[in-house]
């Protein structure tokens, strides 16, 4: 059998190749798919006539990043293969061994490759990619030291395929944009960091592998659910089980395992400490911490309503955004609590969020919401003398190394009311002791999912991990009854489907991507689905059905017949969220909840010639009432269902910490709610005092989403269910930033 091609002679880095030649049918395919992976490889192909071989052998040995030893009977019976490989463990050299066949060491090569992981070629179902880790490992602690001041251009593939592959550990798949690579210098007993490595190579990405992490496909809160150490090694994350309970797990970029952190449940919102040994994070109204290196969490405050993120200083204080107000600080023993910005009412300020602490300096990143127009901005303040300035319009600010601000901002439609997901990266310079932008602003990376673009997580040192904006999203209409489960419509994303009064029609709003919502009526005996209104959302059916309340969007609550015998009635004339919930009082009277940026969101009554009435609580939404309106269902911000008597919500009872959207089941015996993506069910005995039963998983949603379900008089349920065409994992991005101005 031929040599498959020459070995490598250049200035470059590469891999030498140990084995016995009675093994090359082996060795030699996978040396052809390692070099097509990027990888220059040495074997002894590369000894020309006349040379002194020995010489040869051990000069290429001496000079390789890595060296590869395939392991067989013949290879360790071979006198060349074992001196080979007891030069290069008695010069440190980093070896990879790989087991073609279950064989035992010599005595002197166990010394020194026990110590060393090795992968054995025919077990592991994943030995491509832990190949490509392993190489990837050795090339970066064990880079060549030339015998003379060199310029090595590492190749782009090389770069992916072996040092990306160990940071990520992730398979040997990639895609990156084509940047000529920058050259490093290195002196003569110089090695190269691992730093330097990655800043001398292109801008790449490479899809990131973590397990669970769903949490930023679909999520109105623009507050992180992932984060990156400030060294940019360690990712911890959200993740959520299959009954929708979320943890944090942490992974290490160099290893290959996602660990679990325990006593998290319920966890969100991580944010790690300047020293990067410690995760804070908010659950259930209290913000927590844990050591990364073990030990139980322990309560540092308690929060109000929504967060939205936080911040941890190198003071040990913690700078926090809860519910609609300014930012707040807490050292983390909880005590010292401070008041850091108000509200400014004059310009409509909703809320102070996303926090940011300039490593290294006393100024703080923020995000503010402006409710009218609804838009982010990002401001600078100086915690000493508490100056303001506003840098640009965008949101969730973070402060690299490099000296600029990395944000987010929000894809625009061509009007206010299209429906647009998703949005870019920015980056821009900033000189944190004038406070002052001091270059353009720069494109990073476009077609970003989360609220605005928010899906993104980057460290001081550049390392940036991002959730790609995902491929077309396909809904699905469902009927689940007693037969089971049918598809009833397939087309955009569905959200807050409603059954008509007698059970033969569903009225749905319909979101497609750069276009206004409308609601749309299926009909469950025709099958055919027609348009009823655009730029219209939350259908409520009238309650003799001729007749959809709903909101129109930049109008409020409006009443349209079915057959537009009557002009549209305007019910309540409201610019902001507002959603008709139930009719109660024989058809006279209309719940619904408003949702205000400044303030919360509040239920009302309205009886048809008079003024709206508030009801309960501040913070409730989704009302759902039972057939004789003694007892009300609702939930509160952040994620909490209550049930309580209507309609003053007195002896309220907690049905769960971490839903939404509840409604009533036949015979009022039963309460569903939405937990993230899946719908929960629990039986409810109220007449001896509000009594839960076990609750029960009735169906995944696929997409998490707002108000996916709804229940008929009969206990059919029509849910809407959401997949990707082309869902797509994490991305990892490096070396970007040296590319900025």
């Amino acid at each position: 059998m031929e040599k498959p091609f020459a070995a490598y002679l250049g200035d470059e880095p590469y891999i030498f190749v140990c084995y016995a030649h009675e093994d090359r049918k082996i060795v030699y395919p996978e040396m052809v798919w390692l070099r097509e992976q990027g990888a220059n490889l040495w074997y002894d192909e590369g000894i020309s006539a006349g040379k002194n071989w020995l010489a040869v052998i051990g000069d290429s040995l001496l000079g390789a990043a890595s060296i590869l030893f395939y392991i067989s009977e013949r290879s360790l019976k071979s006198d060349h293969c074992n001196r080979e490989i007891n030069l290069a463990l008695s010069e440190g050299k980093g070896v990879v061994p790989i087991y073609l066949e279950d064989v035992e060491l010599t005595s002197d090569l166990k010394v020194g490759l026990n110590r060393v992981q090795a992968l054995h070629r025919g077990k592991d179902a994943n030995y491509q990619q832990h190949l490509l880790s392993a190489l990837g490992q050795t090339v970066e602690a064990n880079p060549p030291s030339p015998s003379q001041k060199t310029k090595f251009h590492w190749p782009r593939s090389v770069q992916i395929g072996f040092t990306a592959a160990i940071l990520l550990g992730v398979s040997w798949w990639y895609w990156q944009e084509s940047q000529p690579s920058s050259p490093i210098e290195v002196e003569q007993t110089a090695s190269i960091p691992a730093a330097a490595i990655l800043n001398s190579a292109p801008k790449v990405r490479v899809p990131l592998q973590l397990d669970g992490w769903e949490d930023w496909k679909f999520d109105a809160n623009p507050a992180p659910s992932m984060v990156i150490s400030p060294d940019g090694k360690t990712v911890v994350f959200v993740a959520r089980d299959s009954g929708g309970t979320s943890s944090l797990r942490v992974r290490r970029l160099e290893g290959l395992n996602t660990i679990e952190l325990a006593g998290t449940e319920g966890a969100e919102q991580p944010f790690f400490s300047p020293d990067g040994r410690w995760i804070g994070y908010f659950d259930s109204g209290l913000m927590k911490r844990l050591s990364l290196s073990g030990g139980d969490p322990s309560i540092i405050t308690n929060v109000k309503g929504v967060t939205y993120g936080a911040s941890w200083g190198p003071d040990d204080r913690i700078y926090y955004a809860e519910g609609r107000s300014g930012l707040k600080s807490v050292s983390i023993s909880g005590g010292n609590h401070q008041v850091v910005t108000q509200l400014n009412a004059d310009r409509l300020e909703g809320s102070h969020r996303l926090p940011h602490y300039v490593p290294g300096q006393q100024v703080l990143l923020l995000s503010i919401f402006i409710g009218s127009p609804q838009k982010h901005e990002t401001w600078a303040l100086n915690l000493v003398t508490g100056e303001f300035h506003f840098l640009f319009d965008g949101l969730a600010p973070t402060y690299i190394d490099s000296g600029h601000i990395v944000f987010a901002l929000a894809e625009i439609g061509p009007e206010r009311s299209q429906e647009v997901i998703g949005g870019s990266l920015w980056a821009v310079p900033f000189d944190a002791d004038s406070m002052a932008l001091t270059g353009a602003k720069q494109l990073v990376q476009n077609a970003v999912a989360g609220r605005e673009g928010t899906a993104y997580a980057v460290a001081r040192s550049g390392t940036l991990i991002y959730l790609p904006k995902q491929g077309e999203t396909v809904g699905e209409l469902v009927l689940l009854d007693s037969n089971g489960s049918r598809m009833l419509a397939q087309g955009p994303m569905f959200q807050h489907p409603q059954f008509s009064n007698d059970g033969k029609s569903i009225a749905v709003t319909a979101i497609e991507e750069g276009k206004t919502p409308s609601i749309r009526i299926y009909g469950i005996e025709s099958g055919a689905m027609r348009q009823f209104s655009e730029g219209a959302r939350f259908p409520l059916w009238d309650p003799d059905d001729q007749g959809i309340t709903f909101m129109k969007i930049d109008v409020g609550l409006v009443r349209q017949r079915l057959d537009s015998a009557k002009p549209v009635e305007t019910v309540v004339r409201y610019k902001r969220m507002i959603v008709p919930d139930a009719w109660i009082n024989e058809g006279q009277t209309l719940v619904y909840h408003a949702i205000n940026p400044e303030t919360s969101s509040h239920v009302y009554t309205l009886e048809f010639g008079n003024e709206p009435r508030k009801l309960f609580r501040l913070g409730a939404a989704s009302p759902s009432i039972t057939i004789d309106e003694r007892w009300v269902a609702f939930c509160t911000l952040p994620h909490s269902v209550y049930v309580g008597s209507f309609p003053d919500a007195t002896s309220l009872s907690t049905v769960t910490d971490s839903g939404c959207a509840p409604h009533w089941g036949a015979g009022d015996t039963r309460l569903y709610y939405q937990n993230f993506n899946r719908l929960w069910a629990v039986n409810v005995n109220i007449a001896q005092g509000i009594v839960f039963g076990e609750r029960e998983l009735i169906t995944d949603l696929g997409y998490p989403g707002i108000s996916l379900f709804d229940i008929d008089k009969i206990g059919r349920i029509v849910f809407a269910r959401h997949t990707d065409t082309a869902p797509k994992p994490p991305v990892l991005m490096m070396n970007w930033a040296s590319m900025l101005n």
